[in-house]
């Protein structure tokens, strides 16, 4: 849906503009010229999900920690240690 807008309403209201760009573009005139268009931005994981779907990219793996002696440790809390060491190796690769 494209909605096309006066700069004076814009001005006037531009939350009712924020509204109506959720649903589709709205297209702001200046002199009666289409002078700016606003739209929401796409969330990129919104983005990701689509691409996954479309098979073009494929979801992380995630490492298991199955198999690994548990030394008593809680299996979750070991999924949280092996999910901190995965962030700090990305944090630091150069």
């Amino acid at each position: 849906m494209s909605v096309t807008m006066p700069l004076s309403d814009f001005n006037r209201n531009p939350s009712r503009a924020t509204r109506l760009a959720r649903v589709g573009s709205v297209t702001i005139t200046d002199r009666g010229q289409p002078a700016f268009e606003l739209r929401a931005v796409e969330q990129p994981s919104m983005r990701f999900e689509a691409l996954v779907r479309a098979g073009v990219l494929a979801p992380p793996r995630l490492r298991s920690t199955e198999g690994l002696p548990d030394f008593g440790v809680d299996p979750m809390v070991a999924r949280a240690i092996v999910a901190e060491a995965d962030r700090e190796k990305t944090a630091r690769d150069y």
